[in-house]
């Protein structure tokens, strides 16, 4: 995975990114015409770029243990995403909704530190603190895709409508009314959306996402390459979403998660996944906070 800011950015909106927090109203716009807007609009504060899964590597995990754990992992997210962030314990000595076993307050802030705080490539512009859509995400389709695709997104976003404190996310047919165009491309299309930032032709997915000064993400363009192998579509699809939705950087230790830096096999986000969602969409997290602000949500809602 690569994360790299585009080059296109005038001195007056790296000021805005460098207030983390600061509020602005989200100016929506369609992601392909996002990279000209970004110039001329205030409240554009940055570009990120992402590429991510890449079918050509092998996964840590030997294949004979991979469908034990997607199918632990998707049965566990089914049950995890429907639960209540805010709702709490009522018997003393219980833990809270959110709690797995074996993880401890101070392993999900680690974990939520590394995917929705953190950058591979830190800089002035990238302010690390929360972001997340604040607006309801109206998505469209392009290219290849396939109806499999069209379904198995629907699926992605379904689970991702039960959480609490999402805003919500419907599939639209006209490329004017979306603020997150999914593009299924060759690669010259591939590279040319995504601005020639991804060196990698290995790369099956990448994700350009706006925010604004309030760290509200506001628009999003995902492109796939249309000759992916078969064997981790679904992966890539989902990877591509949670990435554009809050998790701005993908996991180096959790090989179940869905955005496992050296290539997912996973289908689906896994428990730890969905703890860490549910967090960033809580009514107790805010766009823009800083670390020690979120670690203390965390602590608060996950004992």
């Amino acid at each position: 995975m690569k994360r790299i800011l585009v080059p296109v950015l005038m001195a007056a909106l790296l000021l805005t990114a460098a207030a983390c927090g600061q509020e602005a109203e989200p100016t929506a716009t369609t992601a392909t015409t996002a990279a000209t807007t970004v110039a001329a609009s205030a409240t554009r504060a940055a570009l990120t770029m992402r590429t991510l899964q890449r079918s050509t590597e092998v996964p840590t995990t030997t294949s004979a243990t991979k469908p034990t754990t997607a199918a632990r992992t998707t049965a566990s997210s089914s049950k995890t995403d429907a639960t209540s962030a805010t709702e709490k314990s009522t018997a003393p000595g219980q833990h809270s909704p959110l709690y797995l076993p074996g993880y401890s307050t101070d392993d999900i802030i680690r974990f939520f530190d590394e995917v929705a705080l953190s950058s591979e490539y830190p800089n002035d512009e990238d302010p690390s603190c929360v972001m997340r859509w604040e607006g309801e995400i109206r998505y469209c389709l392009h290219g290849s895709f396939t109806q499999e695709d069209a379904d198995w997104l629907a699926h992605v976003f379904d689970q991702l409508n039960k959480l609490e404190g999402f805003p919500g996310a419907r599939r639209v047919m006209i490329a004017e009314f979306a603020n997150m165009d999914m593009y299924f491309c060759n690669r010259k299309e591939f590279h040319d959306r995504m601005y020639d930032s991804v060196p990698d032709d290995n790369a099956d997915g990448a994700t350009t996402f706006y925010y604004n000064g309030a760290n509200h993400i506001t628009d999003a363009t995902i492109c796939y390459w249309e000759d992916m192998s078969d064997s981790v579509r679904k992966s890539v699809l989902t990877e591509e979403v949670i990435n554009s939705i809050g998790f701005s950087n993908d996991s180096t230790e959790r090989e179940d998660s869905v955005v496992y830096q050296y290539g997912s096999w996973t289908n689906e986000p896994d428990e730890v996944d969905w703890v860490l969602l549910r967090l960033i969409y809580s009514g107790e997290m805010r766009a823009g906070m800083r670390r020690a602000e979120a670690e203390r949500v965390i602590r608060k809602l996950y004992y």
